[in-house]
């Protein structure tokens, strides 16, 4: 069976701002998700998941990194 992929710019976590800096993501210790580049993977649905991001610094701005955001992660029926 795949692993159902969900592509970050549904979640919105990171917008705005005034860095240039690279964002990048990351699921931390959660038991349930894991994160690829700007994709998040669900790996166990009765696990956790929480997932940040961070801009990193530029010339003119300090690194940032968001607050974690927990999401829910919940099993489904298998498609027939």
């Amino acid at each position: 069976m795949a692993t159902p992929h969900v592509p970050w710019q549904h979640f919105g976590i990171v917008h705005g701002g005034s860095g240039t800096g690279a964002v990048t993501y990351s699921a931390g210790t959660s038991t349930g998700c894991s994160v690829t580049g700007s994709t998040l993977s669900v790996t166990d649905a009765s696990g956790t998941c929480s997932v940040s991001a961070t801009r990193a610094a530029d010339n003119n701005y300090n690194a940032a990194t968001s607050a974690e955001i927990a999401v829910t992660l919940t099993t489904t029926d298998q498609a027939a």
